[in-house]
């Protein structure tokens, strides 16, 4: 359950911190930003989660990393491997 915040009478729920290159929740509805072809999980003595549209802020710290079950941003994209699978992506029909 998402945190929400009372204020002036109106509640809001924050965005998950972290450096989008979009707002979060304004994507398709459904997918995730760990489904998005921007997404890149760097891996190093731990394992990174970052926005590749917003690679040249990066830094050193956890500031710029973003949670990959947040909600995607209007900037999402369907990753090249993801547009067609199985059989149809290796050129194969099934048994006859």
């Amino acid at each position: 359950m998402a945190k929400t915040i009372d204020l002036w009478g109106k509640t809001y729920t924050p965005p998950p911190k972290g450096m989008y290159a979009g707002q979060p929740g304004k994507g398709p509805e459904g997918k995730k930003c760990r489904d998005c072809k921007h997404c890149a999980r760097i891996r190093l003595s731990k394992t990174y989660t970052k926005c590749r549209r917003m690679e040249r802020f990066w830094t050193g710290g956890k500031a710029t990393d973003i949670q990959a079950t947040a909600p995607a941003c209007e900037w999402y994209e369907v990753p090249h491997n993801a547009e067609v699978t199985g059989r149809a992506a290796a050129g194969r029909e099934g048994p006859r």
